[in-house]
């Protein structure tokens, strides 16, 4: 996972290096940034996964890639 803070948005890229499927993967949020929404854009799939509090979940097929986008209400 590699995240990247940019106008507003934070982005995390995300692979399963894997040829296995991985399952459903959770992600937390580093906890200096506030989500504003409840949901994280999956860019390029035309798709949103649901954020509750710091975390969301998605499934990771083998060799996946995901990139979401979520928006920003405020850095600590």
């Amino acid at each position: 996972v590699r995240t990247k803070l940019h106008d507003g948005h934070l982005y995390l890229i995300t692979c399963n290096v894997d040829e296995n499927p991985a399952g459903v993967v959770t992600f937390t949020i580093p906890p200096q940034y506030r989500v504003a929404g409840g949901s994280a854009e999956v860019m390029f799939e035309d798709r949103k996964v649901d954020v509750s509090g710091n975390s969301f979940a998605d499934t990771f097929e083998g060799h996946a890639r995901h990139v979401y986008k979520l928006k920003i209400r405020s850095v600590k």
